[in-house]
């Protein structure tokens, strides 16, 4: 990748909302990375592309934020995301996070999530 970074930023592309157990914390890493993979596949990535990515892209890294933009960003996922999952009744986690992904936000220029990861995908592998 020529010393770029790739990031999977959950304001930017949504792969799942998991509920673990803090003795489960020490599986985040594969869970993440199996609903990514999963998810990528389902979006007709190609798989070179995809293994490219999770190749580059193994840490993982958790962390809290205070940043004002961030946390509103979060806060209309979850909104948006808890008002559909009461009317809609999606088969699987896959079918949601497509359809959570071609919501438009402002933090990425009002484009959709999926386009933008798609593009800097391709831009940087």
């Amino acid at each position: 990748m020529g010393g770029h970074n790739l990031f999977l930023v959950k304001s930017c592309l949504d792969i799942g909302e998991h509920y673990i157990k803090v003795n489960q914390y020490k599986n985040l890493k594969e869970i993440l990375q199996l609903e990514l993979r999963d998810y990528l596949s389902s979006e007709d990535i190609e798989e070179r592309l995809i293994s490219a990515y999770m190749d580059c892209c193994k840490e993982i890294i958790v962390s809290n934020t205070n940043n004002r933009s961030v946390l509103g960003t979060l806060n209309e996922i979850m909104l948006i995301m808890n008002a559909v999952e009461k009317k809609n009744d999606f088969a699987n986690n896959i079918e949601r996070n497509k359809w959570n992904n071609q919501i438009i936000y402002k933090p990425i220029d009002y484009e959709k999530p999926i386009d933008v990861f798609k593009k800097a995908l391709v831009k940087h592998l």
